[in-house]
C-alpha cells in the first residue's frame, strides 16, 4: 500500500527492515492541538502498549505534571519497553526533541502527523468572547501549528529511523486503508472495522469502545 495516499515517509530505505523487527518503539508527536489523539486513540485500540495513560488524550499521566522533563520522557520509554515489545508513547509539543529519542532507541518509528493549521486555530478560537478574541485567537492558532511544522522541517535531517508524516485529514478521510498500512508494523486491531468507523467521524476521543486486546 502506498503511503502517499496519508502523507510521506521519510528514511523510507529502513522501513521495510524496521518493519520485521521483533521490538518497535512508536514516538507520536505533533503540534499540541494538531491531531495527535488520532495517533494515540488508534494505538490505544491496538495491541501497542501505552502503559498507563490519561484518558481521551492517551497521553503518560506523568505528562499531567508540569515538570515533566524530557529525561522522564526517556524514562517513561523504557519502562515501557521492559513490559512489552510493541509500545508507544505520545508527545504533542515534544518536537525539538525527537532527536533525542532517536539517539535513545535503535527501534523508533516516528509517527508526526500534520492539521491543517486553520483547523487547529478553530479548536482556540471557540473560546473567543468577541471579534477582538477571534482575530488574536485565529493568529495565535496559526503560529501556533507552524511553529512546530517548522521545528520538525528543522530537525527532520537528522533523524536516523523510519518517519511517517501523517496527514490528520487523509488519515480520517480513508481510515480503513490507513489503519492497514499499519498493521504492516505489528500494529493489530481486535476490531478494525470499528476503529475506523470512530476515528472517521467526531467524538472519536470518548467513544465507548470494545475491551482494548491484550499485548
Amino acid at each position: 500500500m502506498d503511503f502517499q495516499d496519508f502523507g510521506i515517509v521519510l528514511n523510507e530505505a529502513s522501513l521495510e527492515a524496521y518493519a520485521a523487527r521483533p521490538t518497535k518503539t512508536f514516538i507520536m508527536s505533533g503540534s499540541s492541538r494538531g491531531g495527535t489523539s488520532l495517533l494515540g486513540y488508534t494505538m490505544h485500540m491496538s495491541n501497542v502498549h501505552l502503559g498507563d495513560v490519561r484518558p481521551n488524550t492517551h497521553e503518560p499521566e506523568c505528562l499531567a505534571d508540569k515538570a515533566f522533563t524530557m529525561p522522564r520522557a526517556l524514562e517513561h520509554v523504557r519502562k515501557l519497553k521492559t513490559e512489552s515489545p510493541l509500545v508507544g508513547a505520545k508527545f504533542p509539543g515534544f518536537t525539538p526533541h525527537l532527536k533525542e529519542f532517536d539517539d535513545a532507541f535503535d527501534d523508533c518509528i516516528f509517527l508526526y502527523v500534520f492539521r491543517n493549521p486553520l483547523d487547529i486555530a478553530k479548536t482556540i478560537m471557540k473560546r473567543s468572547p468577541n471579534h477582538k478574541a477571534v482575530m488574536n485567537h485565529l493568529k495565535f492558532g496559526i503560529d501556533h501549528a507552524f511553529k512546530f511544522y517548522h521545528q520538525f522541517i528543522e530537525i527532520a535531517p537528522e533523524l536516523t529511523q523510519p518517519a511517517l508524516l501523517i496527514s490528520y485529514e487523509s488519515a480520517r478521510a480513508r481510515p480503513r486503508p490507513f489503519l492497514r498500512f499499519l498493521e504492516q508494523f505489528g500494529v493489530e486491531f481486535e476490531d478494525l472495522d470499528f476503529v475506523a468507523k470512530q476515528i472517521s467521524r467526531p467524538g472519536y476521543k470518548t467513544a465507548e469502545t470494545p475491551e482494548k486486546p491484550a499485548g
